[in-house]
């Protein structure tokens, strides 16, 4: 699809909350397969000889709670590393957290990302 050849998807984001038919770790399983297919697409449309190292942020709400995780292509395989807290919405300094980091992440995807 040529638009995400051109502007690829910088950043994931799954939601989950405690509602019947999907566990926690089926919403954590969604989320390596997209990020897998996103970096697979991503080696695809740079150079093949020498494909660059690639880390791309994740986020993962659970509820309240707000994680950033990183996906890795090491070439070989893909691996999410690292999981930081974001901050949780059940108070305001939580809030303020989370867009803080919001605003840092996306800082990274309109400058070194591009």
């Amino acid at each position: 699809y040529a638009p995400f050849d051109r502007e690829p998807i910088a950043v994931g984001i799954n939601t989950w909350s405690s509602s019947p038919g999907l566990s926690k770790e089926d919403a954590q399983v969604q989320l390596h397969v997209w990020i897998t297919s996103v970096l697979l697409h991503l080696r695809t449309i740079t150079v093949p000889e020498s494909p660059p190292s690639i880390t791309l942020p994740l986020i993962f709400v659970t509820e309240e709670k707000w994680e950033l995780l990183f996906a890795h292509d090491w070439g070989t395989r893909i691996e999410v590393v690292h999981s930081v807290n974001m901050g949780d919405t059940k108070c305001m300094l939580g809030c303020y957290q989370i867009l803080k980091m919001l605003r840092v992440i996306a800082g990274w995807v309109d400058g070194p990302f591009r």
